[in-house]
Parts: C-alpha cells; structure tokens; sequence
C-alpha cells in the first residue's frame, strides 16, 4: 500500500528531493514490516524468545545458523557473541584471567532482510565483529507496544551453544505482575568426576599443584562453563580443548574444579569474582599449596577500557566448578550461572510482588565427598526511561554446596555478584538492585567451611547505550485514547530513539481513522507532539530518521485517538424563592438527544456562597430530575451529563433563600417582689435575617394561665413595658420578613412574697479590744427561700458599713473592737436581690480599763547572775502576769496586790542585752489590759562564760606541736604545765605552734577571758626525739657453728626508745626478738642476716643489719708434718664445733690407714700403729654428727 503525504496547512503534496522521497518509500516498507511484529497490548509468560547457533559469519552483513526455519524476513533479532576471551596459563597465580577480549561480549539488535536456506541478511551492515568459532548465536526478539508479565517469563537454559536469554522490546510500557527469572539459566556447571582411586595431593606435589588436567585425569574435577575460547602463548590465541577441562585454575568467569581427594569447586564469576572452593579431605596430609577450586575472574577489566568506560559488551555469568567423588562418597555439580534479560522499554512498571531475577545457581545437593561451587551472578540490561512502583532486580551469585562427612571434603565457593547495566545516569526511586554474592559451603557437621570462601559482590553500570542497527526505537504513546469532541487530546509522547547516528529528524503525520491517506503536520518535527482540539477520531504517528548514510528511517507504532460526539440537549428548570430551612419544589430537566456513546449518567451539584465550588449533591442524585433537601442558603443547581468519555454541563437553577430571621432573643427573665413594676421587655441584639433592616412586623403575646394571647392594645412595636405584678407572667414576640417568620423565646417574669421574720440576738457588754460573742440570726421566711446575707456597723456615730470578716453568714462573728458599735442584718433573695429586709439593731459596750508597769535596776552581769524585778498595777483584781525576757515566758497568776516582786536569772546568748517586758496582764473581769496600757521594762547586758575547745593533743616526734584550739568567747591565752616553751607567734593565738627545749609529756591549757567571765581546758601533748642511727653489732664468721649471740645497743637519754631484732636471710631463729642482746639459734650454712631497728614513740625508725656467716667443714688439700711448726697436722677447721666426728684414711690400695673417732686435728701422718706413712696423696672419709660425710684427697709431704 502507497503512503501519500500532504500537508495539514494547504493539503497539497509535500515536495522533497529525491533521496528523501526514497527514504519515505522504504519508511513505509520498514513501517509495515515493524508494525506486523508489534502487538498493542499483550500478556507474555514462559518463553518467548527462540534461538539459532550461528555457524559461520559469512559477511559483515550476513551469518549462517544451524537452523533458520525459526525466522522470518523483517523479524527483529539479537545476534551476541557468547564466548572468545583468551586467557592466562601462567604464572599460576594468574591462571584463567582474561587478557585477549577478542570478540567476546560484542552485541546488537538487527532487521531480517532475507533468508536463503539458513543464511541470514541483515538490513544493515554489523556495527561490531563476530566470530562462529567463538560461539555465537541469534536470538529472535519480540517487539510490543504495552506488553503485561502475567505468569514467569523464562528463556531455554543455555546449552553450550544457545539459549540463556530473554530479550523484548517495548515501545510504551512493560508491566512486571510476575517474575522474570533467568536464574540458572547461563553457563553451565561442572558434573562431579567418579574416581576409582583415593589419592591425596601430598602424595605428588608436584603433579597435584597443576591448574589443569585433560579430561582423562581422576586427579581433578572439571572445571564450570565459563566465556573463555582461547588460552595465551606470547600474546597469540590458541583454541582451548580437552587438555583443560579439568583442574583448580579457574576458566575466566568459570569456577576451577577441586585438585586431590574430595576438594571443593570454585564459583562462577561475572562482576564479581568467585570463592574458592575448600581443600581436600581433612584425612590427608598438607601438601603445601590450597588444592581447592579457584574462584571465577570478574569481568570488570572486560567490562571497562582503561579509562573506566563501558565497552558497551554483555557477558553470560559463569558456572561453578566441580570436584571429585567416589562410589562410596557422592560430589556434587557446580552451579550454573545466570542468564542474561535484555529489556528495551519507553516504561516499565513493576510492584511488591515480581521481580526481574538473573540469580546464579546454588548447589542444593549436600556432598559426602567434594562439593561444586556456586554459579555467578547474571546479567540485565535495562535499557528503560521511565520507571513507575517498585522495580525489583536481583543478580545474585549462588551458594556453594555443603558438605557432610566426619573427614570434612572441600564445600564449593560462593558465585560471584552478578551485574545490572542501565540507561540512565542513576537508578530512580524504585528501582531496587541486589547483586550480592553467593555464600561458600561449610561442612554441616563442624559448621567449617574448610578454606572455601564466599565470592565478591556485583556491581551497576550505568549510561547504557543499548546497540540497535537499523531499529531506532520509535514508538509514540499518549495517556486518553479516547477524547471527546472538540476537546484536546493529551500531549503524544514519543520514545528516546536510540541507535543510529545522532541527531534524529522527527516527522509526525495523522489521517482520519479508517483513511488511507496520511498528512503530513506540518511544523511538528520534535520528540513529542500536542494535537490540537479534535471533532472526529485521528490515527497519529511519528516517523525517525537518523545521520547515517544511507539513512535508519523507523516509523513508530499507529495511536488511534477515539472521538466521541458532543453532548446537546442538558437543559434544566424552576428557579425558585424560599425561606431557610424549608425544603424546595422538585428540579425539572430534559433528556439529552445525543452524544458521547448515547447512554447517559447525571450528576447533580450545588453552589453556595460557603463553598465557592461545585459539590456533588449526597441524596436523591442520578436521576433525570432532582428534589433538593431544606436549604439554609441561595444555592445555584447544575447537572453534569456523561456518556462515555464526553462530559456536558446544565446552565443553573436558582434557589434564593431568604435567610432565617435570626436573633430575635428577648432580655433575660427577671424576678421582682410582690407589687414592683418589672423593667421593659426587649430585645438585646437587633434582627438579622429575612429582608433585613426595615422589613420586620411585630405582635406579642402574654402568658398567665397556660395559654398564649395577645396583650392588651395589640402591641406591635419591636419592645415592651408591662405594669406592677402580683404573679409570674410569661411574655414572647413574633417577627415576620418576606417569607420567613420567627416567634421568640417566652421572656418569663418571676413575682416572689414579701421577706417576714428577720431578727438577731440582744445587745453585749465586752473587754476593750475584745471580739463580741456570735450575733445569731433568725431563719427568715418570704422571697424565693434562697437568701443571702449583708451585716452592717456604726461604730460610735460613724454612718452604716459593711461589716469586717464574714458578712454574707446568716450569723454574724465580729472582729475584737476598740469602740462601742451597733450592728444589724439585711436579708435578700431573688434574682438580683429582687426582695430585701433590714433587722433589729443590737449594741456592743465594754468594761473598765486595767494598767500595769514594770520596774527595777539596770545592770551587767554574768551567765546564771540574778536581778530584782518588780511590777505595779491598778484596775480589777485578781489579775493574771505573763512576763517575757524574750525568748521565753513567765507566770504570776491570781495577784491581788498592786505591787508584785521576783528574782530572775537572764538567760540569753553571749555579749547580749537581756529586757523583761510585759506579755499579758488579764484583770477581773477577764479582760487583757491593752498594751498601751502595760508601761516599763528592766534591760541590761549579760556576759556567758566561755566553753573552751583546746582542740587534740597526741603525741610528735621532735620538739615542735601545732596547737589547734578553737576560740569561742572573749580572749585566749595557752600556758605550760612544766619547763620552758616558746608559742609562735604568740600565747593567744588559738592555732600557735609551741616548741619544748626538753623532750618529754607536758599539759598545755588553753584559758579564755569573756568579760570578768573564765573558764579553761587543757591537752597532753608527748615531744619524742628523733633518733639519728643505731648500731647492730660486728659481723661474725663461723665454721660448722649453728647459734651465737648477738648484740645491739639503746640510745641513752630516749627512756620511751626500744628496738626489735627481725631475721632478714636465713632461717636462724631468734630467742629474745625484743633484748638488744640475745641468743640465737639454728643458723644455716652461708650468710645469715639480721636487721636491728629501733623504735621511739612515732619518730621515724632507724635500723642497722649484722650478718653472720656460716661456713661448713673445710679440710685443707695437704699438709708437711716435718716438725716445722707450720702445718704439721691434718687441721681441719670447724670439725672443733661437731658433737661426734669420725675420720678415716685410705692409702692408694684402699686400705685403712688410719682411724680416728672425735678427732681432734692431730693426725701427723703416722698410721694407728704410730708409723710414719710415705710421701703419697691419701683418701679421707670424714662423718660428723651422724649427719654430714666428707670425702676428699690429701697429699703428705715432708
């Protein structure tokens, strides 16, 4: 079908050049050929993708598969290089790293343009190389306009040559209600390897250190699946083969397999690396080096040039490593690692409940023998604008397998984090990423993991440039599809076209829906387009054209915008007037004759000044006509009319209300007396309400008997005055304006009886400044029964007042009174005090007045010293005396003279004045004498006697003490028992410090002097002398003697001085520790110390230290007995001291020649038989005390 372009402003053919015209032409063919793939509205679970090995590249536009009859010409696809990194074989440690990226990772999206046979065409020619030898594979992609995940959407599991993705495209929004879950579904994990024999790594070092095995050996388990083609001599790529397949060096992302006996595999690896895996069974030996898996190499460095850039390649994750088992003891497999989820979308939306998962394997399997490692972590590509709700994406690595055996074999390493690349600069809110890695395996009996460890965490990538070739990612969306007429539609929103060569073109066209014809708008050449007002439904789309030559021409998807007609015939009727709170006539409307889809829904809504809005209408809404409820306010009515998606509003109806007379209140009731003339009757505020000021009517109306009737004269202005009243009468007013009327509240006049029986108690005769006996009232009667009180006085002829204290009591107390006063009651009751009594008049008088003096002589004494005091009175006898001193009180009651003496003792604090003074004086009559009338007083000064505080004596070693009394009284002075002192800085000082010439125990009194007031205490104060040294005697030495004496000496002139003897070294022990001069006994053999210290009073001790040593036996080594005087005998030194002794001596042939029992140092070298012995050395044996043997040799010479 030919697309026709014209333009919107004068409907004729846009003119373009020629290369333009040809763009368009093949825009209409890709349009159509885009358009049948792209579904508007669908819902996807299980697998939507289906795959192809790629045999060979046969161009740089065009690849042959195993199998074609999956595609179709125009389908979109994804071709991905899966494998090609080249890899280290040395040095070990860098074994499996990558170091040649070769092809591996390179992607992008194309166009079928035609198959023939199995060989594919593409619309454009490759973006990126590829290479069949390493494992390549097409994918067919599906293409969606909204698409909505309603079950789990998978891919088929990668199979060593295809698989393991889920790719989709969608041009408006992907709904997430279920998960997308790749997880297990990358490379594949290594199957245990059966060994026949049990051999340990220790047993061959040399051989068991390898990184790789052929696939033949038992030494190893194989290693997991990993992106590697190539290993690496000198920089040059050679295809990997069997001679790998097995071993602990890791393959790239693949994990290594266990070395040995039962080691663990290593996990897979992707963004971040595996875990070991753990070393071999506990029952070997170490051989030295770890024999477990190695842990997959990330793929950071293949991720990022040098310069930290995505080099926009996606990886499969690699698979976990393997290890070995036996017939008696299962391994389990590695895990595999996670797929890959390709997702290009103008929207995505997600929720709580799904996710897009792209986890590695975890080994579940528990192994006796090794366990394989955990698969890595996989990939997404999210190559998405916009994100809505809660996006869940989770790359995690797999744990690693467990062991369970009492010989604890290797568990399997964790896989490592997985990877999420996206399009923006940073996740938005929402988006929720997990690429943590995967636990090591731990043997389930030690809860060890045996060397095994946990992978790496993953990692983001952000600001994807997703590699389209010939796609531009074009589709248009709007949030209305359907409008009504004349209306505008929301703003078309058009993707972020990506791919291609920037910058785009953008061209929007619309045709009538149902036409065939497209128009080209003019003007409109940005992202987004905003229609404008629309009267009949519109098809939209946009047209992108990319830099490149020859140009990406892609059109977007087709939005038909729906046009619904207007709604005509809302009309509304019956304007009415009422008055507030009434309720009105029914609202009358017809029936629209068309719009919308012409069935029709009414809404009914009000307005009034308190709302200033249209409301929905509560009751009685959605029919035809309406019938309001009482309203209190002019209210304007519409209704709304809808059908379908069309929208029509009513003019209004008009309710006026006149407002509710309001405030038509009288004055407060009122209560009077029997005969008054109430006040008049009106109205507090004025009117509101009706039609206002000037319209108001009035009439009242009287109550005296249970009914209403006009009162007399028909009053009729707005108040009211009635006469004198001798019952309760009500009284109330009507007001009328316009439609409204209002009766007021009755206005009640309360008429009470006249107050009787108000009288209080006779008249009193009291003491002067005496309170009055309690004035009683009587209980009166009349009024309302409530009453209230006032008492009033006249005191002399001063006027009427309010009485002091409590006047409001129906009886009266009054206050003490200094003048004869009149008193009298007034009773009130009713409101207001509408009904009042006043009482009988009572007077209250007084006795006589007393006096009293005081008299006597001044003076200054001391503490416990007496006075004369003496007092005169006059008036009514007997009387009552309490005198005071000021701090305390006195009594002389029953006195019945005008004179009255007594001695006092005046007690009061130190250096003060004392002062008797009257405190009361009660006469006859009972009455206190006023204190004006009680004159005198007898003063003067009274000095306490000191209570000296000498302070603590105690005892000081020299002849200085530091006295510390404390002053109370008058002035101080110390003095000495005994001997010459000297105070500083003088004898009055309380803190002095007194020096004694002898040593000594001396009193030391401290007296004070208050005024001719003295008293004193004293301290014992004992001066000791220092001593200076002391003397313990000599040193002694001693052979073979256990006690001696020793000897110390006491100073002269220190009578109080003693010392005591203490053993320092040795264990002698001693018979008088306490006697300068003592035994002492059991000495040891070598130095035995003793310490002397001497002790006087609390001086400082001084001590001295003797020592006496012990030496033991000692026989000379020979002797000359030629009778020079010198050295003649055997002497041997200390055997003097032995109780019992033997010596015996033995010539060369071991005979005895010569024997001696208490030997006494006299051997002259003769034998028993007194014969002179030779020349020669001799053997002695000598015993002592039956306790102690000697033995040595002696050489006679003469």
């Amino acid at each position: 079908m030919f697309l026709k372009y014209t333009s919107l402003a004068n409907n004729t053919v846009i003119r373009k050049e020629a290369t333009k015209t040809l763009q368009l032409l093949l825009l209409t063919v890709l349009f159509f050929s885009v358009a049948q793939h792209l579904q508007s509205q669908s819902r996807i679970s299980g697998t939507i993708n289906e795959y192809a090995a790629v045999e060979s590249v046969e161009s740089n536009q065009s690849v042959t598969v195993k199998d074609a009859s999956i595609f179709q010409p125009r389908d979109t696809v994804l071709l991905i290089q899966m494998k090609g990194l080249g890899i280290l074989t040395s040095p070990p440690a860098d074994y499996g790293k990558q170091q040649n990226i070769n092809n591996a990772g390179n992607y992008e999206f194309l166009i079928i343009s035609d198959i023939s046979g199995n060989t594919i065409t593409f619309t454009r020619e490759f973006l990126k190389e590829y290479s069949a030898v390493e494992t390549l594979q097409l994918v067919r992609v599906r293409g969606y306009e909204n698409v909505t995940v309603t079950g789990p959407l998978t891919a088929t599991p990668w199979d060593g040559e295809k698989g393991g993705i889920v790719a989709l495209i969608v041009t408006n929004t992907l709904y997430l209600e279920d998960n997308i879950d790749l997880s297990a579904a990358g490379f594949r994990g290594a199957e245990p390897v059966m060994i026949t024999s049990e051999v340990c790594a220790a047993s061959d070092p040399g051989t068991y250190s390898a990184q790789s095995f052929p696939e033949g050996s038992e030494k190893a388990g194989r290693k997991g699946e990993g992106s590697a083609t190539y290993y690496i001599v000198d920089a040059d790529n050679f295809l990997l083969d069997d001679q790998f397949a097995k071993g602990k060096g890791r393959f790239a992302t693949g994990g290594g397999g266990g070395n040995g006996l039962f080691s663990g595999g290593g996990g897979g690896a992707n963004f971040g690396q595996g875990g070991f895996g753990g070393n071999e069974t506990e029952t070997c030996s170490d051989p030295g080096f770890d024999t477990g898996g190695a842990g997959g190499y990330w793929l950071r460095d293949q991720l990022f040039d040098a310069s930290a850039n995505f080099r926009n390649r996606l990886y499969m994750a690699g698979a976990g490593g393997g290890a070995t088992g036996s017939s008696e003891r299962n391994a389990t497999s590695g895990g595999r690692g996670g797929g890959m989820v390709i997702i290009v979308a103008n929207y995505i939306e997600g929720s709580d409940e799904a996710a897009i998962i792209a986890d590695g394997e975890s080994v579940t399997g528990i192994a006796a023998a090794g366990a394989g490692g955990g698969g890595g972590g996989g990939t997404i590509v999210a190559s998405i604008d916009h994100y809505r709700g809660v996006v869940n994406m989770f790359a995690r690595g797999g744990k690693g397998g467990d062991v369970e055996h009492s010989d604890m074999g290797g568990p399997g390493g964790g896989g490592g984090g997985g990877v999420i690349i996206h399009s923006g600069p940073g996740l938005p809110e929402g988006a929720n990423t997990v690429v943590l890695p995967g636990p090591s395996g731990t043997n389930t009996i030690q809860n060890e993991p045996n060397e095994s460890s946990i992978g790496t965490p993953g990692g983001l990538i952000e600001q994807l440039e997703i590699s389209l070739n010939g796609i531009l990612f074009n589709g248009i969306r709007t949030e209305r599809l359907t409008i009504c007429e004349e209306n505008t539609p929301d703003i078309l929103e058009g993707t972020i076209p990506r791919g291609g060569e920037r910058p785009y073109e953008f061209f929007w066209l619309r045709r009538p829906a149902g036409d065939t014809e497209w128009t080209v708008i003019a003007g409109a050449e940005e992202r987004d387009y905003q229609p404008g007002p629309l009267t009949e439904s519109t098809e939209f789309m946009r047209i992108v054209e990319d830099k490149d030559f020859p140009p990406v021409i892609d059109s977007s998807n087709i939005l038909t915008i729906a046009v619904e007609p207007k709604i005509l015939g809302n009309v509304i009727y019956n304007n009415q007037t009422i008055c507030a709170g009434d309720q009105p006539g029914r609202l009358d409307g017809d029936i629209p004759f068309q719009g919308g889809t012409g069935t029709f829904e009414y809404d009914w809504n009000f307005y009034t000044e308190e709302t200033r809005q249209w409301t929905q209408v509560e009751a009685n809404n959605g029919g035809v006509n309406y019938l309001p409820p009482p309203l209190a306010d002019t209210t304007l009515f519409i209704r709304v009319v809808t059908s379908g998606v069309c929208i029509d509003t009513s003019g209004f109806v008009a309710i006026d209300v006149h407002p509710e007379i309001r405030n038509n209140l009288l004055d407060d009731d009122q209560t009077i007396c029997h005969g008054d003339t109430p006040g008049g009757i009106s109205a507090p505020v004025a009117l509101a309400g009706g039609l206002g000021d000037g319209s108001y009517s009035y009439s009242w109306e009287t109550d005296k008997d249970g009914s209403w009737n006009p009162v007399n004269g028909g009053w009729t202005s707005s108040s009211y005055s009635p006469g004198s009243l001798t019952g309760t009468t009500r009284y109330r007013r009507t007001a009328e304006s316009g439609e409204c009327q209002d009766t007021s509240p009755p206005h009640t006049i309360i008429v009470l009886p006249l107050i009787s029986g108000n009288t209080i108690s006779e008249s009193q005769v009291i003491c002067y400044m005496a309170a009055p006996e309690l004035f009683e009232g009587s209980e009166p009667e009349g009024g309302d029964g409530i009453y209230s009180y006032r008492w009033e006085i006249s005191a002399g002829s001063s006027p009427w007042e309010t009485a002091e204290g409590d006047p409001d009591e129906r009886d009266y107390m009054a206050p003490p009174l200094s003048d004869t006063t009149s008193f009298r009651r007034i009773v009130f009751s009713g409101e207001n005090d509408a009904c009042r009594d006043t009482s009988n008049i009572t007077v209250a008088e007084f006795y006589p007045l007393s006096f009293g003096s005081i008299s006597g002589i001044n003076d200054t004494i001391c503490e416990g010293e007496q006075i004369d005091l003496a007092f005169t009175f006059n008036g009514e006898f007997p009387m009552d005396l309490v005198y005071t001193d000021g701090s305390q009180l006195f009594t002389a009651e029953g006195l019945v003279s005008p004179d009255f003496s007594t001695k006092v003792t005046p007690s009061t604090p130190d250096s003060s004045d004392y002062s008797y003074t009257f405190y009361s004086l009660v006469d006859g009559f009972g009455c206190s004498v006023p204190e004006k009338h009680l004159t005198g007083s007898l003063s003067g000064r009274v000095y306490a006697f000191p209570e000296p505080d000498p302070g603590t004596g105690g005892d000081i070693c020299g002849p200085t003490f530091s006295l510390d009394a404390a002053a109370t009284l008058g002035r101080g002075m110390w003095e000495i028992s005994s001997g010459n002192a000297t105070f500083s800085p003088g004898p009055s000082n309380p803190g002095a410090t007194v020096t004694v010439e002898e040593y000594g125990t001396y009193t030391l009194t401290w007296t004070e002097t208050n005024w001719r007031c003295r008293a004193d205490d004293n301290i014992t104060v004992t001066f000791y002398e220092q001593p200076e040294n002391t003397f313990a005697g000599e040193d002694q030495e001693y052979y073979y003697t256990f006690e001696t004496l020793l000897g110390a000496e006491l100073p002269p002139g220190m009578p109080e001085a003693y010392g005591k003897w203490e053993v320092v070294e040795g264990g002698a022990n001693i018979v008088f520790p306490d006697s300068p001069s003592t035994e002492v006994t059991g000495l040891g053999f070598g130095e035995n110390i003793f310490s002397w210290t001497l002790y006087n009073g609390v001086c400082q001790p001084v001590s001295d230290m003797v020592t006496i040593l012990i030496r033991d036996i000692d026989a000379p080594t020979g002797f000359s007995p030629n009778n020079s005087g010198f050295n003649d005998t055997f002497i041997i030194r200390g055997l003097e001291n032995s109780t019992t002794n033997e010596l015996t001596i033995f010539n060369r042939q071991g005979n005895v020649v010569f024997r001696s029992n208490n030997y006494m140092n006299d051997w002259d070298g003769r034998n028993n038989s007194g014969v002179h012995l030779p020349e020669d050395t001799y053997y002695y044996i000598i015993s002592v005390d039956n306790k102690y043997t000697y033995k040595g040799f002696i050489v006679l010479r003469r």
